[in-house]
């Protein structure tokens, strides 16, 4: 048997050697290259001592008679250590007696590498395990080799095959260890080769790629502070970006750096947002960047590289083990840098939106106008963000609001303020100065003054201005205003939602058809009978018109526990406005300018009541409410309500007339009691005559006239007057109307005192003509 010659890469100043494939432990060095095909090399026969017949292919007898292998790592030969090349790929066996020459591939020099890796006991253990290992290695590394030398030669029974059988390999094995150890030498042949057929080629790692990069900005046009980078790579898409920025930072996480996974991807967008690095400066956003792209782990499996080591003496190369492809390649990184393409202004504009915080106001109040900031356009077109300090708080922005008005007409919107507008009030309020961004919030311009004290002088259109100005605002704000300290922001005059009114001035006064007012606690209220009219006179003064829309409402209520004894009215306990005492409603009454205007309901109540007034805005808001209290509203309503008015026809007679107003019961009659007067009038008046009773039609009577008939009475000397008390009462006798004694339309005053006059005799008939003898027995005398 003849060794396997092998063929390694040409060595620099070294003639081709001939090389033995042999069972090592492996080296893991990498890219050597094959040989060209010209540096052939031959077959030549093994060292021993077996009668010149050699041993296994790279395994020899040796002069002790032990079996051993022809190397070690960097020692082909032990008794000839030579040269060691790491790392041969396409390594050439040359041609022999049973086959061409075989150029090795992965596969092959793989499976080589990891029978020599995995089956190398060393030749300092000398036993018969160890040789048989040594010795079915060697077998299998032949047959990997080329496929000439068929496998299943180690399936033949005999020790005596032909030149390619393992048998004559196992019978020169047998020449020391008898046939027990060629069967085991076949026995591990076989699972050897087994394991030969399972080897998987590994690679190296490769290294990793970052590619060309490049960069870019883009500005938002509308806000210098927006934009976004933009980073590109060539290379592989499973790295990571770093990037740092200069006079910005990134406006998802506010942050001047960042890593950030390519996640697949050849490009990344971030949105960033500038950080001048002065008030008011330009400035340019930039970054410096690196791409690092990972490396890359080999194929898991076994090196298809094998280590060779040289004799000394140069006549053979012999092949051992790289072991495993575990490696993985070097990251790789790339740098590069990007400036915005233009200059970034820093400068902002704030603005006002304002809205009135009511549409009406009435005298004595003091308006509010609600006002929400916004960033408005700088004058290169950009609408910037409102600028914040290092600790994060917003500029502190001062605005002033100027309240003009009252005016008697709705204002125009205007660019500029009206000559000689009237200024009614002035406010200021700040915004911003802390972490809260004030185009986030609502703030209110309260007027330093209210609205004047007299509803008529407050009456009237108003309309609030609003001014940012540059040169009220803090030094160490004014660099970031677009223009510094020159900038002014002005709202317009009379913008809608900055505008509101103040209603006209309401004065009311109740009062009654009948003309009469009855004295009540004090006060003359307006009189009339049940059913007719109560009236209310509404006087407005000051600004309105009929564009304003405003409108009246007037309510009627009557109080509880106003009518006393004998039909008398009296001043309510506690006067109460409420569903209770509801008694009447009017109609919307619209104004359409300063004047009189008149509500009226017909009395269906007896008692005290009063007429409460509201104003109301064309939303249906109630401005103004009349009093439940105000005296000058009352009104009262009696039954029936009786003006009379005594007469002296002639001397010692006297006559009664009544006027009735209000609802008459059915059966009523009235009648008049003539007193005499001494001195002071007093309950105890005596009582001279009456006239009547006469029966009174029934129902709703509105100033008839009733004459009472004449009486003669008889005084005495030192009697002042007479006067007449009159008094109506129903079917049942009660008293539904009185007068009350000593009335000046009641009295005749006696100067001089009329001569005594005889009385009459005989019976005669009443002014009614009801059957009655005179002054009738079922008349009331009032004595009261």
């Amino acid at each position: 048997m003849t060794h396997t010659d092998l063929k390694p890469p040409p060595l620099r100043g070294r003639r081709a050697q001939r090389i033995a494939v042999a069972i090592a432990a492996p080296i893991v060095v990498l890219g050597l290259i094959a040989a060209s095909p010209a540096q052939a090399f031959e077959t030549r026969a093994s060292k021993g001592t077996d009668n010149g017949a050699g041993g296994f292919a790279s395994t020899f007898i040796g002069d002790d008679g032990a079996l051993a292998d022809c190397i070690q790592p960097g020692n082909p030969d032990p008794y000839n250590p030579g040269e060691f090349v790491a790392g041969a790929r396409n390594i050439t066996v040359p041609g022999n007696q049973w086959g061409g020459p075989v150029t090795l591939t992965d596969k092959q020099q793989a499976q080589i590498n990891a029978i020599n890796s995995l089956h190398n006991p060393g030749l300092a253990d000398g036993g018969a395990e160890a040789r048989a290992q040594r010795a079915a290695a060697a077998i299998v590394i032949k047959n990997v080799v080329s496929t000439q030398w068929e496998y299943n030669v180690l399936h033949s029974a005999g020790y005596n095959g032909g030149a390619n059988d393992v048998g004559e390999m196992a019978r020169w094995a047998s020449y020391t260890g008898g046939a027990t150890f060629a069967d085991r030498v076949k026995e591990l042949a076989n699972q050897y080769w087994a394991e030969a057929q399972s080897v998987q080629v590994g690679s190296n790692g490769v290294d990793g790629n970052p590619g060309t990069l490049t960069g870019s900005f883009e500005i938002d046009p509308n806000n210098n502070y927006d934009g976004k980078i933009k980073l590109e790579t060539t290379g592989d898409t499973d790295g990571t970006w770093s990037v740092a920025l200069e006079n910005g930072k990134f406006k998802d996480t506010g942050d001047a750096s960042g890593s950030f996974a390519a996640n697949g991807s050849s490009s990344l967008e971030k949105p960033v947002i500038g950080v001048p690095p002065s008030p008011g400066a330009q400035y340019k956003i930039k970054a410096n960047f690196s791409y690092t792209a990972p490396g890359k782990p080999g194929a898991d499996g076994w090196k298809p590289l094998l280590n060779l080591t040289r004799s000394v003496d140069g006549t053979q190369w012999v092949a051992s083990g790289t072991g495993r492809e575990t490696s993985v390649g070097r990251p790789a990184s790339a740098r590069g840098s990007v400036s915005d393409p233009a200059n970034r202004a820093s400068v902002f504009s704030p603005e006002a939106v304002t809205k009135s915080d009511a549409k009406y106001y009435v005298s004595g109040d003091r308006p509010s106008d609600n006002i929400r900031v916004q960033l408005g356009k700088n004058a290169d077109g950009t609408t910037n963000q409102w600028p914040r300090s290092s600790k994060g708080d917003y500029a502190p922005i001062t605005l002033n609001g100027t309240l003009y008005g009252p005016m008697t007409k709705k204002p125009e919107q205007s660019s500029s303020i009206p000559a000689g507008a009237r200024i009614a009030g002035t406010g200021t309020v700040t915004v911003g100065g802390s972490s809260t961004d004030p185009t986030s919030q609502s703030v209110k311009i309260t007027s330093d003054k209210p609205l004047a004290d007299d509803q008529e002088q407050a009456s009237g259109y108003y309309t609030w201005v609003v001014t940012i100005d540059g040169k009220q605002q803090a030094a160490a704000v004014r660099p970031w205003l677009d223009g510094g300290e020159a900038y002014k922001y002005v709202s317009d005059f009379g913008i809608a939602d900055e505008s509101f009114t103040s209603p006209p001035k309401v004065q009311t006064k109740a009062r009654t058809t009948t003309g009469i007012s009855t004295e009540i606690d004090g006060t003359q209220v307006p009189t009339t009978g049940l059913g007719l009219k109560v009236k209310d006179t509404i006087t407005v003064s000051g600004v309105a018109d009929k564009a304003s829309g405003f409108y009246l409402v007037n309510r009627y209520y009557t109080f509880a526990d106003t009518i006393g004894a004998n039909g008398d009215l009296v001043a309510p306990t506690q006067p109460l406005c409420d569903a209770s005492t509801l008694t009447y409603t009017s109609k919307q009454v619209p104004i359409d300018g300063p004047g009189e205007y008149e509500t009226s309901m017909n009395s269906d109540h007896v008692g005290v009541g009063t007429w409460v007034t509201s104003l109301y805005s064309p939303d249906g808001k109630e401005l103004t409410r009349g009093s439940c209290e105000d005296r000058s509203e009352w009104a009262a309503v009696k039954q029936l309500l009786v003006q009379t008015k005594a007469s002296e026809p002639s001397n010692g007679k006297a006559t009664d007339e009544a006027t009735l107003w209000g609802t008459v019961p059915a059966g009523s009659q009235i009648a008049s009691n003539l007193y005499e007067q001494i001195g002071e009038v007093t309950d105890s008046d005596k009582h001279l005559a009456t006239a009547g009773p006469i029966g009174l039609n029934e129902g709703l009577v509105n100033g008839v006239v009733v004459t009472l008939p004449t009486v003669s009475y008889k005084i005495s000397p030192e009697a002042d007057a007479v006067y007449f008390v009159e008094v109506v009462y129903d079917l049942d006798g009660n008293v539904i109307a009185q007068g009350k004694r000593g009335v000046e339309s009641e009295t005749i005053r006696l100067t001089p005192p009329t001569p005594p006059v005889t009385p009459p005799t005989g019976a005669g008939r009443n002014a009614a003509g009801n059957g009655g003898n005179g002054a009738a027995a079922n008349v009331p005398i009032v004595s009261g």
